[in-house]
Protein backbone atom coordinates (compact mmCIF):
# COMPACT_ATOMS: atom_id res chain seq x y z
CA UNK A 1 0.00 0.00 0.00
CA UNK A 2 1.26 3.48 -0.94
CA UNK A 3 2.74 5.38 1.82
CA UNK A 4 0.27 8.21 1.24
CA UNK A 5 -2.47 6.37 0.87
CA UNK A 6 -2.04 4.40 4.22
CA UNK A 7 -1.81 7.65 6.28
CA UNK A 8 -5.02 8.80 4.71
CA UNK A 9 -6.59 5.92 6.04
CA UNK A 10 -5.33 6.09 9.46
CA UNK A 11 -5.90 9.98 9.23
CA UNK A 12 -9.92 8.93 8.18
CA UNK A 13 -10.45 6.02 10.88
CA UNK A 14 -9.16 8.44 13.64
CA UNK A 15 -11.42 11.09 12.62
CA UNK A 16 -14.13 8.49 12.37
CA UNK A 17 -13.63 7.68 16.49
CA UNK A 18 -13.21 10.82 17.29
CA UNK A 19 -16.63 11.88 15.79
CA UNK A 20 -17.96 8.95 17.48
CA UNK A 21 -16.89 10.00 20.71
CA UNK A 22 -18.60 13.59 20.00
CA UNK A 23 -21.64 12.19 19.08
CA UNK A 24 -21.61 9.89 22.17
CA UNK A 25 -21.41 13.19 24.68
CA UNK A 26 -23.90 14.50 22.21
CA UNK A 27 -26.66 12.23 22.64
CA UNK A 28 -25.84 12.18 26.62
CA UNK A 29 -26.10 16.07 26.88
CA UNK A 30 -29.32 16.11 24.27
CA UNK A 31 -31.00 12.80 26.08
CA UNK A 32 -29.89 12.72 29.19
CA UNK A 33 -28.76 16.26 31.27
CA UNK A 34 -31.13 18.15 28.72
CA UNK A 35 -34.47 15.87 29.75
CA UNK A 36 -33.30 15.86 33.50
CA UNK A 37 -33.04 19.74 33.47
CA UNK A 38 -36.41 19.88 31.72
CA UNK A 39 -38.17 17.74 34.85
CA UNK A 40 -36.69 20.12 37.40
CA UNK A 41 -37.66 22.92 34.63
CA UNK A 42 -41.54 21.23 35.06
CA UNK A 43 -41.52 21.01 38.91
CA UNK A 44 -40.29 24.88 38.76
CA UNK A 45 -43.51 25.52 36.98
CA UNK A 46 -45.47 23.50 39.40
CA UNK A 47 -44.03 25.84 42.33
CA UNK A 48 -44.82 28.98 40.37
CA UNK A 49 -48.28 28.48 40.30
CA UNK A 50 -48.64 27.89 43.88
CA UNK A 51 -46.30 29.83 45.81
CA UNK A 52 -48.32 32.85 47.27
CA UNK A 53 -45.48 34.73 49.18
CA UNK A 54 -44.04 37.41 46.60
CA UNK A 55 -40.24 36.98 47.47
CA UNK A 56 -40.77 32.99 47.24
CA UNK A 57 -42.49 33.35 44.37
CA UNK A 58 -39.97 36.39 42.51
CA UNK A 59 -37.51 34.06 43.39
CA UNK A 60 -39.24 31.00 41.80
CA UNK A 61 -39.78 33.27 38.63
CA UNK A 62 -35.97 34.05 38.29
CA UNK A 63 -34.97 29.73 38.65
CA UNK A 64 -37.84 29.02 35.99
CA UNK A 65 -36.28 31.96 33.88
CA UNK A 66 -32.57 31.06 34.47
CA UNK A 67 -33.69 27.13 33.78
CA UNK A 68 -35.18 27.34 30.43
CA UNK A 69 -32.13 29.33 29.19
CA UNK A 70 -29.95 26.48 30.59
CA UNK A 71 -31.90 23.60 29.11
CA UNK A 72 -31.80 25.99 25.70
CA UNK A 73 -27.92 26.41 26.22
CA UNK A 74 -27.74 22.27 26.86
CA UNK A 75 -29.50 21.30 23.91
CA UNK A 76 -27.71 24.33 21.40
CA UNK A 77 -24.24 22.98 22.87
CA UNK A 78 -25.56 19.18 22.15
CA UNK A 79 -26.18 19.84 18.18
CA UNK A 80 -22.75 22.19 17.95
CA UNK A 81 -20.78 19.18 19.60
CA UNK A 82 -22.36 16.86 16.77
CA UNK A 83 -25.18 17.80 14.91
CA UNK A 84 -25.59 15.02 13.05
CA UNK A 85 -27.27 13.19 16.32
CA UNK A 86 -30.37 14.60 15.34
CA UNK A 87 -30.44 15.75 11.44
CA UNK A 88 -28.69 15.09 8.04
CA UNK A 89 -26.28 17.06 6.57
CA UNK A 90 -28.72 19.29 5.44
CA UNK A 91 -30.23 20.30 8.24
CA UNK A 92 -27.17 20.25 10.21
CA UNK A 93 -26.13 22.92 7.39
CA UNK A 94 -29.66 24.82 7.56
CA UNK A 95 -29.00 24.66 11.29
CA UNK A 96 -25.29 26.46 11.37
CA UNK A 97 -26.70 28.93 8.95
CA UNK A 98 -29.15 30.47 11.00
CA UNK A 99 -27.30 30.41 14.12
CA UNK A 100 -24.52 31.96 12.46
CA UNK A 101 -26.26 34.73 10.45
CA UNK A 102 -28.11 35.73 13.86
CA UNK A 103 -24.25 35.62 15.66
CA UNK A 104 -22.55 38.12 13.25
CA UNK A 105 -25.33 39.45 11.89
CA UNK A 106 -24.60 38.75 7.79
CA UNK A 107 -27.15 38.51 5.27
CA UNK A 108 -27.43 34.36 4.40
CA UNK A 109 -29.67 33.07 1.91
CA UNK A 110 -29.25 28.81 1.74
CA UNK A 111 -31.36 26.87 -1.53
CA UNK A 112 -31.40 22.93 -2.12
CA UNK A 113 -31.39 21.93 -5.19
CA UNK A 114 -32.79 18.08 -5.66
CA UNK A 115 -33.91 15.41 -3.28
CA UNK A 116 -31.66 15.26 -0.47
CA UNK A 117 -29.59 11.60 0.55
CA UNK A 118 -27.79 11.19 3.10
CA UNK A 119 -24.08 10.40 2.79
CA UNK A 120 -21.70 7.98 4.36
CA UNK A 121 -21.29 9.29 7.83
CA UNK A 122 -17.74 10.31 7.85
CA UNK A 123 -18.45 12.25 4.42
CA UNK A 124 -21.08 14.05 6.14
CA UNK A 125 -19.16 14.81 9.00
CA UNK A 126 -15.66 16.30 7.09
CA UNK A 127 -17.92 18.16 4.89
CA UNK A 128 -19.72 19.74 7.85
CA UNK A 129 -16.39 20.65 9.81
CA UNK A 130 -15.08 21.90 6.73
CA UNK A 131 -18.17 24.49 5.96
CA UNK A 132 -18.12 25.28 9.52
CA UNK A 133 -14.73 26.30 9.52
CA UNK A 134 -14.81 28.52 6.96
CA UNK A 135 -17.55 30.54 8.21
CA UNK A 136 -15.35 30.77 11.45
CA UNK A 137 -12.19 31.60 9.06
CA UNK A 138 -14.36 34.22 7.01
CA UNK A 139 -15.30 36.47 10.01
CA UNK A 140 -11.72 36.21 10.94
CA UNK A 141 -10.58 37.52 8.13
CA UNK A 142 -12.80 40.30 6.93
CA UNK A 143 -16.83 39.28 7.72
CA UNK A 144 -18.80 39.74 3.89
CA UNK A 145 -21.05 41.19 3.31
CA UNK A 146 -23.70 38.25 2.04
CA UNK A 147 -23.17 34.62 1.78
CA UNK A 148 -25.37 32.64 -0.69
CA UNK A 149 -25.09 29.04 -0.43
CA UNK A 150 -26.90 26.68 -2.67
CA UNK A 151 -26.65 22.41 -2.31
CA UNK A 152 -27.37 21.06 -5.36
CA UNK A 153 -27.95 16.72 -4.80
CA UNK A 154 -27.65 14.10 -7.27
CA UNK A 155 -25.07 11.65 -8.32
CA UNK A 156 -22.42 13.65 -6.23
CA UNK A 157 -23.76 16.28 -3.85
CA UNK A 158 -22.27 20.24 -4.63
CA UNK A 159 -22.33 22.78 -1.97
CA UNK A 160 -20.99 26.49 -3.68
CA UNK A 161 -20.64 29.19 -1.34
CA UNK A 162 -20.90 32.88 -2.95
CA UNK A 163 -19.16 35.37 -1.03
CA UNK A 164 -19.64 38.86 -1.13
CA UNK A 165 -17.50 41.79 0.28
CA UNK A 166 -17.14 45.38 -0.08
CA UNK A 167 -14.80 46.37 1.88
CA UNK A 168 -11.90 43.51 1.67
CA UNK A 169 -8.56 44.40 1.16
CA UNK A 170 -6.68 43.01 -1.89
CA UNK A 171 -4.17 41.53 1.24
CA UNK A 172 -6.98 40.03 3.23
CA UNK A 173 -8.03 38.41 0.29
CA UNK A 174 -5.09 36.76 -0.84
CA UNK A 175 -4.07 35.98 2.89
CA UNK A 176 -7.84 34.13 2.71
CA UNK A 177 -7.81 32.54 -0.22
CA UNK A 178 -4.27 30.90 0.83
CA UNK A 179 -5.44 29.64 4.55
CA UNK A 180 -8.52 27.97 2.92
CA UNK A 181 -6.04 25.47 0.54
CA UNK A 182 -6.55 23.43 3.80
CA UNK A 183 -9.74 22.53 3.44
CA UNK A 184 -8.78 20.47 0.42
CA UNK A 185 -6.62 17.74 2.57
CA UNK A 186 -9.55 17.52 5.07
CA UNK A 187 -12.10 16.37 2.19
CA UNK A 188 -9.66 14.22 0.07
CA UNK A 189 -9.68 11.68 2.96
CA UNK A 190 -12.90 10.88 1.96
CA UNK A 191 -13.14 11.81 -1.56
CA UNK A 192 -14.08 15.38 -2.00
CA UNK A 193 -12.88 18.16 -3.49
CA UNK A 194 -12.71 21.49 -2.73
CA UNK A 195 -12.36 24.26 -5.80
CA UNK A 196 -11.65 28.00 -5.50
CA UNK A 197 -13.15 30.46 -8.32
CA UNK A 198 -11.89 34.30 -7.55
CA UNK A 199 -13.06 36.96 -9.76
CA UNK A 200 -11.03 39.72 -11.38
CA UNK A 201 -11.77 42.13 -9.01
CA UNK A 202 -10.82 40.19 -5.53
CA UNK A 203 -12.68 42.93 -3.37
CA UNK A 204 -15.96 41.74 -4.49
CA UNK A 205 -16.81 38.15 -4.84
CA UNK A 206 -15.05 34.37 -4.24
CA UNK A 207 -17.04 31.17 -5.45
CA UNK A 208 -16.21 27.96 -3.34
CA UNK A 209 -17.13 24.37 -4.40
CA UNK A 210 -17.08 21.42 -1.82
CA UNK A 211 -18.11 18.21 -3.65
CA UNK A 212 -18.99 14.86 -2.88
CA UNK A 213 -19.71 11.71 -4.02
CA UNK A 214 -23.39 10.54 -2.83
CA UNK A 215 -22.35 6.75 -3.82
Amino acid sequence: MNINIKQEVIDAHIIENYENELKGISIFLHEGIAQNLYAVFNHLQYLQQHIVDKDDRSTIDDMVILMKRTIEDVRVLSNDIHPFSHKGIGGALTTLLNSFSKKHNISIHYQEIGEKQRLPLLSELIVYRTFKDLLTMVTLHSPPLRIKVTSFWGEAVEIDVELTWDNQTTFQHEKFLLDILGFEKKLKLVGGAFNVTSPFDPTKVVNLLIKMNVR
